[in-house]
């Protein structure tokens, strides 16, 4: 919620330009599109201290999830920009399938989503149930990702928790390439 008006989702874009009147140009145009697009409002940070707030905002996502859950896991894919939003869709049918609060944020320009399965505090789950179900969900999100043309892993690496899926993804001969 911001100023009172509740939204789904947040989109914050940076746009570069040769000139002050070029990008004053590109961001009537992309405003016109979201618009169109069904957006509420577009907030233009133009002045230094707008921008900083613009990003500044940004980095208390991770921070704002968890301050409003118990415990959370990550899933951390990317699939190509085209699925994002047809990707975060099909995620969020996973609340209901295994009763965790699902979460994210993400990097549009190059479809790295940041998804979390969250415990809510004072919720009914033990944290053993909290585990398994979001053991569950997550396994669906990574397959779903690969299955959508994506990668298991953006930025946080393979690590422990995804090692069991890095075969299904990369496929054998990937995998022995890596080996060797």
């Amino acid at each position: 919620v911001i100023d009172g008006v509740e939204a789904n989702a947040y989109l914050l874009v940076t746009f570069d330009g040769n000139d002050k009147e070029q990008l004053d140009a590109i961001c009537e145009q992309t405003s016109e599109v979201v618009f169109e697009c069904g957006a509420l409002d577009v907030y233009v940070a133009d002045t230094p201290d707008k921008r900083r707030e613009a990003w500044a905002a940004r980095s208390q996502f991770l921070e704002a999830i968890q301050a409003a859950t118990e415990e959370l896991d990550e899933c951390d894919v990317v699939v190509p920009r085209d699925k994002i939003a047809e990707y975060f869709e099909w995620v969020l049918t996973l609340q209901k399938k295994y009763g965790v609060v699902i979460r994210g944020f993400g990097h549009a320009g190059d479809g790295n989503l940041h998804i979390y399965a969250c415990k809510e505090k004072n919720g009914d789950m033990t944290m053993d149930e909290f585990v398994k179900k979001a053991d569950l969900a997550l396994d669906e999100m990574y397959r779903k990702a690969t299955e959508m043309g994506g990668e298991i892993s953006g930025e946080h690496g393979i690590g422990h928790s995804k090692v069991k899926f890095l075969e299904e993804a990369v496929g054998p001969e990937k995998m022995r390439l890596m080996r060797g």
